[in-house]
């Protein structure tokens, strides 16, 4: 698979992916979509087992058995 850049397309939200933040790494989560409240930059909103990160994600990908299909 190949990395996605969050700046050049945005995952389905409640979909189960990877996602990546350069202070911590791969992390695997979901995408809940944009909350401008939580992050007036971009918006993003990240989730996993870890808590919950807003505007830092660069690049995400859906795990391989999860590629067209919904969650």
């Amino acid at each position: 698979m190949k990395w996605i850049s969050i700046e050049d397309e945005v995952p389905e939200q409640e979909r189960n992916l990877l996602y990546f933040f350069e202070c911590t790494g791969v992390s695997a989560g979901r995408y809940h979509g944009i909350e401008a409240d939580y992050c007036p930059e971009t918006g993003h909103v990240f989730a996993s087992h870890d808590g919950w990160l807003t505007g830092d994600v660069t690049h995400w990908q859906y795990f391989p058995d999860e590629i067209g299909r919904a969650s």
